[in-house]
């Protein structure tokens, strides 16, 4: 008799922790999506966290193994629409950035139920930071006529003709001796208008004919990976001042 208690004593706690294991457990599955195209390749050590629908309560999930492979638990309590969230933040020599810690996966929010359950979600990459080619950091410009020029923040995995990209154009101007000026949006979706090298351009035909006027101005590249996700990565503040 004690040892049909123990076993089955044994049995119970067996039970219960299988169904505690799988309650609220989500799998997720992530692959890399690489010039418009889902693929194979797995997302290796992407961050992942899941986040109650419009809102930010979120659930932490660690990062992906190797495979693409992760897991969130979600309390049992609260089963219902959920954000996922995959990203990676590395430097453009070790590939760049893909995903977002700010923008959920493309696709709409995912249903978490009480028990288990599994996602397969392809993630695509953020744009690199677009590098000044012209005019040169602090360097002087006329009243017009010239052009700005930088580059595309694009390589072979972020282009593709499903995937649209247009640039917005950041600027301020600096009247000499006055205070800093604001910065505005002078320019929402420019083209990428490639010259012979495949750098971006603008062409600026006036500005105000005040020598010593400050200026700057900043890229910002926005790339469209579909189900309405707009990614965006900013190049730095670059400097210029009209000549004498």
């Amino acid at each position: 008799m004690y040892r049909k208690s123990v076993s089955f004593a044994v049995f119970l706690l067996t039970m219960l922790w299988a169904v505690t294991a799988s309650a609220g457990s989500t799998d997720i599955y992530a692959f890399k999506m690489v010039a418009g195209q889902t693929t194979s390749q797995p997302a290796a050590y992407f961050s992942v966290k899941l986040c109650r629908a419009g809102t930010q309560t979120c659930t932490y999930g660690g990062t992906t193994d190797s495979y693409g492979h992760g897991n969130v638990y979600i309390s049992p309590s609260f089963p219902g629409q959920y954000d996922l969230y995959l990203y990676k933040d590395y430097g453009a020599q070790y590939g760049g950035e893909w995903g977002s810690q700010t923008q959920p996966i493309a696709g709409g929010s995912f249903y978490i139920p009480t028990g288990f359950t599994s996602i397969t979600v392809w993630v695509p990459p953020r744009p690199l930071a677009p590098g000044l080619v012209s005019p040169c950091a602090y360097c002087g410009v006329p009243s017009g006529n010239f052009y700005l020029s930088w580059t595309s923040g694009l390589d072979s995995q972020r282009t593709a003709a499903n995937w649209p990209v247009t640039y917005e154009i950041w600027t301020s101007s600096t009247p000499v001796g006055w205070p800093q000026g604001q910065e505005w949006l002078a320019v929402p979706d420019a083209p990428c208008n490639p010259d012979a090298q495949g750098r971006c351009r603008w062409y600026v035909d006036y500005i105000a004919d005040e020598p010593g006027a400050q200026y700057t101005w900043r890229i910002v590249v926005k790339l469209n990976v579909g189900g309405g996700l707009v990614y965006k990565t900013s190049g730095q503040t670059w400097h210029i001042h009209q000549n004498y």
